[in-house]
């Protein structure tokens, strides 16, 4: 065979893999290859949009759940509220709640922009425990909707920021954080939004988001700043060197001083609680114990550094679902770009990811190094790594359907009826991890609504004065400030051991209660009344039985007054509170009984 014929041929098999097979390949690879995977031809092309709408419409699918929870009875919160919502029944100048302990820290501790916005609502009248429900459908969708654009940053495919959005939702109202409406809700919205300009470089904007950050949720200030710092360090040449972008510059030293002005505000607002406890000081109370009220010192090095929900860097719950695990196989993928094409089109962005990563790690490390000063370490990660893994669980599954339809592109040879059998099964698979597998909402969504167990005796409170004090060591009264609107000398829920000049006074009042509650001698229980000026006071109707006060953990935390108390009852003695319950009681029912302090300071000597 001559040269000129083998020339002949390799110019016919060129021109016939051009014309023949590579046509035929486009055609498998249009007819196997799913639109939803495709990138978008346009910033926001139709397809685009139908993606938006629908990762809008799955967050408001999970909030009319919350809703429905929320409304379906009239004393209905969530925990948290006890904490965060119950003082605010001071906005609008009800004169409600005055010289309360508890409610004065509270309030000092509520962050300046979250004050700001629930002020707003008392005055255009909207009840705070009502805009407390509310907040999370606008919550919801302003986080679902920036998640979607942060995304469509890193990747132009509308799918997978819908993935993204739909594992982020799953992963929030699989918690309690995001439907709480309490300061850490914001935290996603304002962060997403952070990273969504600094991704465009829309440097004022992102400093307008930083300072929201520290007007709604202060810690994430901090890992913001970090991530300004981290962009002005280039990697060239296989070396770190300085950023050659001026603005990157001005926009970390705007970070700087928006920092400085949120936590000078902050320590301003909390000195009057005195410092805070310091780590060595923490690890001799019982209150941060495992078994505590505040768990942060584990018995282990595992749940210490890594799982503790207070301490660790990665609790279980910021991996949840565990579909956004996936997003661990993403640097591997990036290794293989003729495998997975899809790696190609992802933007250099998506280091604002690993920068995110980073930041939230040295804080918390930084976190643990000042124990407590700077609050909760896991607070810098837990709630980082969620929107991390999602996000990039999102790049990482749509990468992932693109490679197994590339593969079966390359498989032209296969009949056809296997190659849709095996393009059905995949999208298939994908919608089992993706719905299937966390269920439906109201079956896996943690909403920490909780009903009021006693609405009759939050609606006697509520109709006595306003100035009235309550001293009760049930768990009822977490709720009555709530429900009622009435100060409660002490409670479980409250009882937060941060600041030592709000604690101190809480440990005593707690333990003065206790010793009051169980003592044979009246005129030490009307010595207690009278200290604490207390108008009634709330008894379990088996509060005078040994194993109440064994049962319940948060007594455990005042000793020796609980053991006393035990001893006591075991040996016969019976309170001079037991006696007084039936002549004294304002209001009784099979689980409690209001005892009236009038009517202790005035009975005789037994």
């Amino acid at each position: 065979m001559g040269s000129s014929t083998r020339v002949r041929r390799r110019i016919c098999t060129t021109w016939r893999n051009k014309l023949v097979v590579e046509p035929t390949r486009q055609k498998l690879s249009a007819r196997f290859k799913p639109s939803m995977i495709l990138e978008a031809a346009q910033p926001f092309d139709r397809r685009t949009i139908f993606w938006f709408c629908l990762s809008l419409a799955v967050s408001a699918y999970f909030a009319s759940e919350g809703l429905r929870q929320a409304f379906r009875g009239p004393f209905i919160a969530p925990d948290d509220a006890r904490q965060h919502i119950f003082w605010m029944a001071r906005l609008g100048g009800s004169g409600l709640l005055p010289n309360d302990l508890t409610a004065d820290y509270f309030q000092a501790m509520a962050p300046p922009g979250y004050t700001a916005l629930y002020a707003f609502g008392a005055m255009l009248q909207i009840d705070p425990l009502v805009l407390n429900k509310l907040l999370p459908l606008a919550l919801g969708l302003v986080t679902t909707g920036l998640c979607f654009l942060l995304c469509f940053q890193l990747l132009r495919v509308p799918a997978a920021a819908f993935i993204s959005s739909l594992l982020l939702n799953q992963s929030l109202w699989m918690q309690d954080d995001l439907i709480s409406a309490t300061p850490r809700a914001f935290l996603y919205p304002l962060l997403l939004a952070f990273l969504y300009f600094v991704s465009r470089r829309s440097w004022a904007k992102a400093l307008t988001a930083l300072a929201l950050q520290g007007l709604f949720y202060p810690s994430v200030v901090f890992i913001s700043l970090g991530i300004l710092a981290l962009r002005l360090i280039d990697w060239r040449d296989g070396r770190p060197k300085l950023s050659r972008e001026r603005n990157g510059y001005f926009a970390f030293a705007a970070g700087v001083a928006v920092t400085a002005v949120v936590m000078i505000a902050y320590a301003w607002k909390s000195s009057g609680f005195g410092p805070v406890v310091t780590a060595s000081e923490a690890r001799l109370m019982p209150e941060f114990a495992a078994d505590g009220r505040m768990r942060v010192f584990h018995d282990t090095f595992w749940g210490f550094w890594i799982s503790g929900q207070n301490s660790g860097m990665v609790p279980l719950t910021s991996l949840m679902p565990f579909t956004i695990c996936s997003s661990l196989l993403l640097p591997v993928l990036m290794r293989f770009p003729k495998r997975f094409p899809l790696v190609k089109q992802i933007s250099p962005n998506l280091k604002l990811l690993a920068q995110l990563a980073v930041a939230s790690i040295l804080m918390f490390v930084a976190a643990h190094a000042v124990m407590f000063k700077l609050y909760l370490p896991s607070r810098y990660t837990q709630h980082t790594f969620r929107v991390i893994l999602s996000i990039a669980a999102g790049v990482t599954l749509i990468i992932i359907l693109d490679g197994a339809f590339h593969f079966i592109d390359a498989r032209a040879k296969a009949p056809a009826t296997a190659r849709n059998l095996a393009g059905v099964s995949l999208l298939l698979l994908m919608a089992i991890l993706l719905i299937v597998y966390p269920g439906r909402p109201r079956d896996f969504m943690q909403t920490s609504y909780r009903p009021g167990r006693q609405p009759q005796l939050y609606e006697f409170f509520s109709q006595q004065p306003s100035n009235i004090v309550i001293a009760s060591l049930s768990r009822e009264a977490d709720r009555i400030p709530l429900f009622a609107q009435r100060t409660n000398l002490v409670s479980w829920e409250c009882s937060i051991p941060f600041h030592k000049g709000y604690y101190s006074r809480i440990r005593q009042r707690a333990i003065d209660l206790i010793n009051a509650q169980y003592s044979a001698d009246l005129v030490e229980l009307q010595n207690f009344v009278r200290k604490y000026a207390i108008d009634f006071v709330v008894v379990d109707q088996r509060a005078f039985d040994s194993d109440y006060l064994k049962r319940d953990k948060w007594f455990r935390l005042y000793e020796p007054a609980t053991s006393d108390a035990i001893n006591r009852l075991k040996a016969g003695t019976e309170p001079a509170l037991a006696k007084l319950m039936t002549q004294c009681s304002s209001f009784s029912n099979e689980d409690i009984a209001v005892i009236s302090a009038e009517c202790i300071l005035g009975a005789p000597p037994h």
